[in-house]
């Protein structure tokens, strides 16, 4: 397997490297291959808007040693929809198969305003239609946005369900996680018996969530519930707060610690694309989650099941039952721990995978 990327460190340019081939794992390389023209398209990144110029400059430039491993191939993934009507042109008749992270016109149309904002947008929905058409078989993490593109762009194509999922390591036991938790109570200056944890990056829906919290967060001292709230990731970095029971870290290189430390996880999501890894990653690590009916879709989560499934203006509601009542917290978390080893588990996952992309490349052979 190889994979190809426009782009990467800048330091490479000092080097004079602008192609470097870094080994994952044993037959897995990457090739990062720089060049102006890429870094150029990349500029709609710095001001939040998506990447559309991305696929015009591999068109433009038709890397030799893109097009080399191209030849090779047995069939091509793309996983963002900006390349692959240019990975189409040049792909011969290699299979291409879209891997579909998000609706991205969804995911846009949620953030951007304004003028530059809307005319981006509209760009995203054309490449999205073209990246539909064009692809052999298009991969979603979930039914809802296979339906999501069906009701947008009504295009027939081979869609397959690979959902998201975590690796076996990252699956907690069940047991006490509260080695590396006391580090995060001092460095933090938590005097709670409880946390509550949020992560996420600084992202639209994100920066949303994070302001409800800081909202509940409010109600829960009102009412008296021993719990401290933690707002971790680079969402952070954009929301301010004097309350003594919320503490926003900003980016964070380990998050470990922080799962260690929590007793629910917190998923007040209302809008965005594809499906929320955060709470498969609550779930993994063994907490009971509170999140909204929006914050689970995807994924076949039931109320009072796998997780509190509530509107997010009854989460403090939900938070108080979790704090007053230790079954609750401990069935939710076996329940949903379970969901993800049966369901989610990227082992299972990429075998499923390979063998419905087996059957594209020889229904395209």
């Amino acid at each position: 397997m190889f994979r190809y990327c426009q782009g990467g460190h800048l330091q490479n340019y000092f080097r004079g490297s602008l192609q470097q081939t870094i080994s994952i794992e044993e037959k897995y390389q990457e090739l990062q291959h720089l060049h102006p023209i890429f870094d150029l398209t990349r500029l709609p990144e710095l001001f939040g808007l998506p990447n559309v110029f991305l696929g015009a400059s591999l068109r433009l430039l038709k890397p030799t040693v893109f097009q080399r491993r191209i030849d090779w191939a047995d069939v091509i993934l793309v996983e963002l929809p900006w390349q692959v009507p240019a990975v189409t042109s040049l792909a011969g008749g290699t299979p291409v198969v879209y891997s579909s992270h998000n609706v991205e016109q969804e995911r846009f149309e949620s953030t951007s305003s304004g003028f530059i904002g809307d005319r981006f947008t509209s760009r995203v929905s054309m490449i999205e239609r073209t990246a539909l058409e064009r692809a052999t078989a298009v991969v979603c993490t979930s039914e809802r946005d296979v339906s999501e593109y069906r009701r947008r762009y009504g295009v027939k194509t081979n869609y397959i369900v690979s959902p998201n999922g975590v690796s076996r390591e990252a699956l907690s036991s069940g047991g006490s996680q509260r080695e590396s938790s006391g580090t995060v109570y001092e460095e933090h200056d938590i005097s709670t018996d409880m946390i509550g944890l949020f992560i996420g990056t600084d992202y639209g829906p994100n920066r949303e969530a994070a302001h409800e919290l800081i909202r509940i967060a409010t109600e829960a001292a009102e009412r008296g519930l021993d719990i401290h709230f933690l707002i971790v990731g680079s969402v952070g970095e954009s929301i301010s707060t004097d309350r003594d029971n919320v503490t926003c870290t900003g980016f964070v290189s380990d998050l470990d610690p922080y799962f260690a430390a929590a007793d629910i996880g917190l998923n007040p999501i209302e809008s965005g694309s594809g499906t929320n890894i955060k709470l498969l990653e609550y779930l993994a690590k063994g907490l009971p989650v509170v999140t909204t009916a929006f914050g689970r879709r995807g994924f076949q989560i039931a109320h009072e099941q796998e997780s509190l499934v509530v509107p997010v203006t009854e989460f403090t509601d939900a938070i108080a039952r979790l704090v007053s009542d230790r079954a609750l917290r401990q069935q939710l978390a076996a329940n949903g721990r379970e969901y993800v080893r049966e369901t989610h588990l990227w082992e299972q996952i990429s075998t499923e995978l390979r063998a419905q992309l087996s059957t594209v490349i020889t229904e395209g052979s």
